[in-house]
């Protein structure tokens, strides 16, 4: 077992140690053992870069765990790794999905450096847009909205001309946020609608991104903005569709339906939305702020 191994090497000299978590770090590598602690010990046998594909392993499964923070240091380490072995594009995508995963979560100091580490590495267009998408993050957070219009625009265009519709999709969602941000509706609700078509011609499995997010998230702000200026119907549709779609990620929608039935003077139809808003916010683990919404839908339909 590994963790007796662990043990006996704490007394063993240096170089004797390595070569022993090496033939740890096989064993485990052979029966599928964790990847974490496989990646552990391809960093105690000196060997970095066999850490690799284990520590973007454990990264994902920690993403899958709803281990945010965990994902974004495993796949952080991993682009160091690469980025010191010379190996600049496995490095921005390691380094990439780092930040991809932290805007989910927070945007900090970590994420500046995150987007300023991506700038430094990319190497062409592509990769240039892809770094724009956590530059618009941070300039957002810091509401420089014109600022992070124009990155987004520029990296819109080179997406278009790349022909990444992954990446074009990500860059109208980014847009329909700034534009929802700064109370253009109409113009928000184009640019969801455009992604949404986008959407319709790119091979999801193969993206780069997630896409399936990203989808789940136009829904809900199209349905949101639809609501907003008076289209029930459709924003009823859009958010049902979304509500169906999500699975598991569904924080939010059925308290947006909850609203939109409220609107309507659906009393009926909005208490069944908000019992589903709360047990959706239940299942889906959510966030304190998410949880205050939904209980103040609930108030407004109890009144």
């Amino acid at each position: 077992h590994d963790l007796i191994a662990e043990a006996a090497l704490a007394w063993l000299p240096a170089a004797i140690a390595r070569h022993l978590h090496g033939e740890v770090a096989q064993w485990l590598q052979a029966h599928g053992g964790d990847p974490a602690r496989t990646a552990a010990h391809w960093l105690e046998a000196g060997a970095p870069l066999d850490a690799v594909p284990y520590l973007r392993a454990a990264a994902q499964r920690a993403e899958a765990a709803w281990q945010s923070e965990e994902a974004v240091t495993l796949d952080t380490q991993a682009g160091g790794i690469l980025l010191a072995a010379g190996r600049r594009r496995e490095a921005f995508d390691a380094y990439f999905k780092a930040g991809e995963i932290l805007t989910a979560v927070r945007v900090n100091a970590q994420l500046d450096a995150l987007a300023d580490r991506l700038a430094e590495l990319a190497d062409d267009d592509v990769q240039r847009a892809f770094a724009a998408c956590l530059t618009i993050v941070a300039l957002a957070h810091r509401r420089r909205w014109a600022e992070a219009r124009a990155v987004a625009r520029l990296a819109l265009a080179t997406a278009r001309r790349v022909q990444a519709g992954d990446l074009e999709v990500e860059l109208l969602w980014s847009l329909t946020v700034l534009d929802w941000e700064q109370r253009d509706l109409q113009q928000a609700m184009r640019y969801a609608q455009l992604a949404l078509q986008r959407l319709e011609s790119v091979d999801v499995a193969a993206s780069r991104l997630d896409l399936r997010e990203t989808h789940l998230k136009l829904l809900h702000a199209l349905g949101t903005i639809q609501f907003s200026t008076g289209r029930y119907a459709q924003a009823d549709a859009q958010l049902e569709t979304a509500w169906r779609a999500a699975r598991g990620q569904r924080v939010g929608v059925a308290h947006t339906l909850a609203s939109s039935a409220l609107a309507q003077g659906d009393a009926p139809r909005a208490r069944a939305w908000v019992d589903t808003a709360l047990a959706d916010d239940d299942d889906d683990r959510a966030h304190p702020n998410t949880r205050a919404t939904t209980l103040a839908t609930c108030a407004e339909v109890l009144v």
